[in-house]
């Protein structure tokens, strides 16, 4: 057997492997004696069928499969050898030394070989900005009428409408512009909120209970279709044959308004649950000035991390093989064959970040021996569960036992052990530089947030 690599440009160049009979014929003489003694073949009684009939029905079968063997351990041992790693998939090359009948069998495979990234270069005199948000006390405002909103209660009044009020309509149909003598009637509530159409609520804004007004039916509700207006609002069934026009007259006959709860200790455990030590304004407004820098500084410490990648990837300024990589991905994932021009350049440029973010890690985790265990992965995926649902108070147990389902998808595990490959490898890159805390204010962050996802990949 022989391996040699042929360059074609730096990180890029053709495999070629040559087998020769003795590299594989003992193997293959051994399967087939495994298949003649367990082979029923008409005619034969079991084991007694002659070789030349078993080389010509399995011969090119079990040739295929040693090959394919023999070629991935060689391909492996190549990268330990040579202290190389190939990216992505090999890329077959075809030549007329393929046939499984010649005496020598030759491969050719084009291949990428990895950069290889110098931590100590990266690290060194490298410093980065890590931003705290100021929380301003309009923000805790924000957050106590949040509360006092969601933990009201709605009661009837007589005043004027206005927005979010939840109205009771008692709706004539009309023609010629009046009430149609034995027209369509009808009667549904309408919640003036986000999905109500805004011509309407111009029609009832200011209203009292009682008061009258022309409307379109079509022109209550967003989103509803035909079949809906007709169901929720008419009130029509599916087997009723009669077709009103959209024109009626609507008459108030409740209005209803959500009022603020109090605040007051009944208020804060109904809020943070009975086992609540909060009893005053004072302590309500620390616990939230807590809960949202703790909020913020995760999120600073995601925009951190994003930083963190961007720059050590730019200062790494590794070496990949882009003619390598497009040809491989093009071959490989439908949605980068018709990808050219700008589309493909900009692509390549975030894939490429990838890619050297990747071998960075990798080499981080290698070259320090970072384990990922099982117990790492359940923490990870229990506490975002917990950041997902801040107020859902469970048992460790139960914590564990979700964890645990979570990542029985094979998927869903992969995904939480890349997650905290990259987390561990950031840890240990966030210990070996330099990071200064620049406070910001709300708006700033907002607007960095904003700035990332308007070209996040």
């Amino acid at each position: 057997m022989n391996t040699r690599f042929e360059p074609i440009s730096e990180q890029h160049g053709y495999l070629n492997i040559t087998l020769d009979q003795v590299d594989y014929m003992p193997q293959f003489n051994e399967e087939l004696k495994k298949i003649r003694k367990n082979a029923s073949i008409k005619g034969f009684r079991q084991g007694a069928a002659p070789e030349g009939m078993l080389r010509k029905l399995y011969g090119d079968g079990i040739k295929a499969d040693l090959l394919q063997k023999k070629l991935n351990q060689l391909i492996e041992n190549y990268q330990i050898d040579q202290e190389i790693r190939f990216l992505g998939d090999l890329i077959p090359v075809h030549t007329d030394g393929e046939n499984l009948q010649n005496e020598s069998i030759e491969f050719k495979f084009e291949v990428g070989i990895a950069p290889k990234p110098q931590l100590e270069q990266l690290i060194q005199d490298f410093s980065i900005v890590k931003f705290k948000v100021e929380i301003p006390e309009d923000r805790i405002d924000e957050e106590i009428d949040h509360m006092r909103s969601r933990f009201g209660e709605s009661i009837e009044t007589e005043e004027p409408i206005v927005k979010e009020d939840f109205i009771e309509i008692e709706a004539l149909e009309m023609e010629g512009g009046s009430v149609k003598e034995a027209g369509w009637k009808t009667q549904f509530p309408v919640s003036l909120g986000e999905q109500m159409h805004e011509s309407f609520f111009e029609k009832v804004k200011g209203l009292k209970k009682s008061d009258s007004f022309i409307f379109n039916m079509d022109e209550v509700e967003k989103n509803l279709s035909e079949e809906d207006v007709k169901k929720y609002l008419l009130k029509i069934s599916p087997e009723d044959s009669q077709k009103p026009g959209n024109i009626f007259e609507g008459r108030i006959i409740k209005v209803m308004r959500r009022q603020a709860a109090t605040l007051s200790e009944d208020f804060y455990k109904k809020v943070f649950g009975p086992q609540s030590t909060i009893n005053n304004e004072k302590e309500l407004r620390s616990n939230i000035r807590t809960n949202l820098q703790s909020y913020f500084d995760v999120e600073c410490t995601k925009l951190l991390d994003i930083e963190l990648v961007k720059q050590i990837v730019q200062r790494a300024a590794l070496n990949l093989p882009d003619a390598f990589l497009i040809k491989w991905l093009q071959q490989s994932y439908e949605e980068w064959r018709n990808k050219d021009g700008h589309d493909l350049d900009h692509s390549m440029l975030h894939f490429k970040e990838g890619m050297a973010w990747n071998l960075i890690r990798d080499k981080i985790i290698a070259d320090n021996k970072i384990q990922v265990e099982v117990s790492d992965i359940i923490e990870l995926v229990i506490g975002e569960m917990k950041n997902q649902y801040p107020g859902v108070q469970l048992p460790d147990e139960s914590w564990q036992e979700l964890a645990k389902r979570t990542l029985g998808n094979k998927e869903k595990a992969t995904q939480y052990y890349v997650e905290e490959q990259n987390r561990k490898a950031l840890e240990w890159m966030k210990q070996q530089i330099q990071i200064q805390e620049n406070l910001i204010s709300l708006d700033q962050f907002r607007d960095k947030v904003k700035a990332l996802n308007e070209h996040h990949h």
